[in-house]
Protein backbone atom coordinates (compact mmCIF):
# COMPACT_ATOMS: atom_id res chain seq x y z
CA UNK A 1 0.00 0.00 0.00
CA UNK A 2 1.19 3.48 0.10
CA UNK A 3 2.54 5.31 2.77
CA UNK A 4 2.99 8.48 3.89
CA UNK A 5 5.92 10.12 5.50
CA UNK A 6 3.68 10.13 8.92
CA UNK A 7 3.07 6.71 9.11
CA UNK A 8 7.07 6.70 10.26
CA UNK A 9 7.47 9.92 12.02
CA UNK A 10 5.20 12.26 14.15
CA UNK A 11 3.46 15.01 11.60
CA UNK A 12 5.83 17.60 13.72
CA UNK A 13 8.97 15.82 12.63
CA UNK A 14 6.88 15.75 8.88
CA UNK A 15 6.47 19.30 8.90
CA UNK A 16 10.05 20.17 9.99
CA UNK A 17 11.34 17.76 7.22
CA UNK A 18 9.01 19.50 4.67
CA UNK A 19 10.41 22.71 5.76
CA UNK A 20 13.99 21.66 5.24
CA UNK A 21 13.51 20.10 1.88
CA UNK A 22 11.20 22.52 0.55
CA UNK A 23 13.59 25.53 1.38
CA UNK A 24 16.83 23.49 0.84
CA UNK A 25 18.82 24.23 -2.79
CA UNK A 26 18.47 20.91 -3.72
CA UNK A 27 20.98 20.44 -5.47
CA UNK A 28 23.58 21.56 -2.34
CA UNK A 29 21.49 19.44 0.51
CA UNK A 30 22.15 21.11 3.65
CA UNK A 31 25.21 22.98 3.12
CA UNK A 32 23.69 26.54 3.20
CA UNK A 33 23.89 27.61 7.18
CA UNK A 34 19.47 28.06 7.08
CA UNK A 35 19.21 24.76 5.14
CA UNK A 36 21.92 23.35 8.19
CA UNK A 37 19.47 24.78 10.59
CA UNK A 38 16.25 23.25 9.40
CA UNK A 39 18.01 19.96 9.01
CA UNK A 40 19.19 20.05 12.25
CA UNK A 41 15.81 20.73 13.86
CA UNK A 42 14.05 17.88 11.77
CA UNK A 43 16.77 15.39 13.00
CA UNK A 44 16.23 16.48 17.28
CA UNK A 45 12.73 16.35 16.39
CA UNK A 46 12.63 13.07 15.35
CA UNK A 47 15.53 12.05 17.97
CA UNK A 48 13.33 13.48 20.70
CA UNK A 49 10.25 11.61 19.26
CA UNK A 50 11.64 8.54 19.84
CA UNK A 51 10.21 7.36 16.02
CA UNK A 52 12.26 4.87 14.23
CA UNK A 53 12.66 6.38 10.73
CA UNK A 54 15.77 4.61 8.83
CA UNK A 55 18.40 6.03 7.02
CA UNK A 56 16.44 3.86 3.63
CA UNK A 57 13.34 5.14 4.29
CA UNK A 58 14.60 8.78 4.36
CA UNK A 59 16.67 8.72 1.18
CA UNK A 60 13.25 6.93 -1.00
CA UNK A 61 11.18 9.35 0.55
CA UNK A 62 13.25 12.49 -0.40
CA UNK A 63 14.33 11.24 -3.93
CA UNK A 64 10.90 9.37 -4.81
CA UNK A 65 8.45 11.80 -3.25
CA UNK A 66 9.97 14.87 -2.55
CA UNK A 67 12.63 15.37 -5.94
CA UNK A 68 15.79 14.87 -4.56
CA UNK A 69 18.59 13.87 -6.72
CA UNK A 70 19.15 9.87 -5.85
CA UNK A 71 22.94 10.62 -4.96
CA UNK A 72 22.07 13.73 -2.54
CA UNK A 73 19.14 11.96 -1.12
CA UNK A 74 21.45 9.35 0.04
CA UNK A 75 24.06 11.42 1.52
CA UNK A 76 21.48 13.43 3.71
CA UNK A 77 20.11 9.96 4.40
CA UNK A 78 23.61 8.87 5.75
CA UNK A 79 24.33 12.94 7.72
CA UNK A 80 21.26 12.15 9.37
CA UNK A 81 21.96 8.62 10.35
CA UNK A 82 25.51 9.77 11.88
CA UNK A 83 23.41 12.84 13.54
CA UNK A 84 20.86 10.26 15.25
CA UNK A 85 23.59 8.02 16.32
CA UNK A 86 25.70 10.52 17.90
CA UNK A 87 22.37 12.25 20.02
CA UNK A 88 21.98 8.80 21.18
CA UNK A 89 25.47 8.30 22.36
CA UNK A 90 25.25 11.77 23.95
CA UNK A 91 22.30 10.53 25.84
CA UNK A 92 23.51 7.78 26.87
CA UNK A 93 26.90 9.33 28.47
Amino acid sequence: GHQSIEDWIPADSATRLRRFSGAANKSTGASHPADERRWFDFIVSVHRSGARLDADQLARWLYQVDGWDEATAHNLAARYEGALALLKFYDEN
